[in-house]
């Protein structure tokens, strides 16, 4: 059990491996590689948006820029939060304090706890490869036309892989090749992006996992062994300072995302009506490399958002768990007064545990279904004015 609680530490190590390279792990100062870093993303949006001035009018153009440039805007403040939030910087030094074997008293309540842990590991895994996947193919899709004009003995096109006004002319392949090169970093920029995804999503199941462990201790309490008014204070005083603890995590995980989760949930649901469209209009198309990167593009973006709302699924599920876990103990073999506290307890966790985006929007699987009704009105919406 010792290697696994390893494990569940190098979750957060894996996590930190990949923002340190962006330099924004909130437990480390590296000013230098997070100024190349922003500088070199403002740079990037620069050039989208200059595109969009170029092309404004044309509405298949405004579409593609827009889906690209709305990505970047997301993961611009994502950056500056986990890079300047004091906030998430106490909250993680909490959470990795807390993997520790000497937090659970049994060998059953570490496993419930690492049950969580190995779906958190589970999904990063999975978004880390649709990610990498996904930010790969759009990156290549302009190989496809060259690769059709040499074998046709055609001229070359010239054609980057995002949407950006360079401020002077791609006329030869030696500048294509270059700029290529140059916009190659925009693919590990995209995985931070779902990094981040995967960091909260760890945390939230963090959460659950030690609300889990609350729940089956409280379900295993053997209140037959206590009959002295101290030892139920003790027991109630244990649940109360975990309890309080977790809602002090919760309330956190809240603070410092919550304006990025309603960001995030706005925004992914024009990218992927805009994509979606794009999808349609290319679908019969000779060439598929737009087709093929716009569906992979449009999947993936629906796929993070189906994270969040797993994420606060679980955390719905485990806060339920837990106010139904005060009716489940055996508060009957106990004194009027340990009684009394359960109510207090199970007051406290009446209200559920959630994970919001502005604090109003609650992510869960009930509620994705309102996000792809949402992304299905936009399309229809396009088809309608195109």
């Amino acid at each position: 059990m010792t290697d696994e609680i390893g494990q569940a530490k190098d979750l957060f190590h894996r996590n930190e491996r990949l923002f340190v390279s962006i330099g924004v792990w909130p437990l480390r100062s590296t000013y230098v590689t997070f100024s190349v870093w922003i500088l070199y993303l403002i740079s990037h949006m620069t050039t989208l948006f200059a595109d969009f001035y170029y092309v404004f009018g044309n509405t298949e153009l405004m579409i593609v820029n827009i889906s690209e440039s709305s990505l970047k805007i997301m993961i611009l403040p994502k950056m500056l939060v986990l890079r300047f939030s004091s906030r998430l910087k106490r909250l993680m030094q909490r959470v990795i304090d807390d993997v520790d074997a000497d937090n659970w008293e049994s060998l059953k309540e570490q496993e419930v706890y690492l049950s969580y842990n190995r779906v958190a590991s589970s999904f990063f895994t999975l978004w880390f490869t649709t990610a990498l996947t996904t930010s790969i193919i759009y990156h290549l899709k302009p190989l496809e036309f060259r690769l059709k004009s040499m074998f046709g003995n055609e001229s070359l096109p010239f054609v980057l892989p995002y949407r950006t006004h360079l401020f002077f002319d791609v006329k030869d392949s030696s500048t294509f090749w270059t700029v290529w090169l140059l916009q190659s970093p925009m693919i590990w920029i995209h995985m931070f992006h779902t990094a981040t995804i995967a960091f909260l999503c760890c945390l939230v199941l963090h959460v659950c996992g030690k609300m889990a462990v609350l729940t089956f201790r409280i379900k295993n309490l053997d209140l037959d062994r206590h009959e002295d008014p101290g030892s139920f204070r003790i027991i109630f005083r244990d649940i109360v300072t975990r309890h309080r603890d977790i809602l002090q995590l919760s309330k956190d995980i809240e603070g410092v995302f919550q304006l990025l989760l309603l960001e995030e949930l706005l925004i992914s649901t024009v990218i992927v009506g805009l994509t979606s469209y794009i999808v349609i209009l290319t679908i019969h198309a000779e060439d598929k490399g737009i087709f093929i990167a716009c569906l992979t593009y449009a999947l993936s973006v629906l796929w993070l958002l189906y994270g969040y709302c797993v994420a606060g699924e679980y955390l719905l599920t485990e806060s339920t768990n837990l106010y139904n876990a005060f009716y489940d103990c055996q508060w009957y073999n106990s004194s009027d007064s340990f009684k009394k506290q359960m109510i207090i307890c199970m007051l406290s966790a009446k209200k559920p545990v959630c994970l919001t985006g502005g604090g109003f929007y609650v992510f869960s699987l009930v509620n994705y279904t309102g996000i792809l009704k949402t992304t299905a009105s936009y399309v229809s919406m396009l088809r309608k004015i195109a």
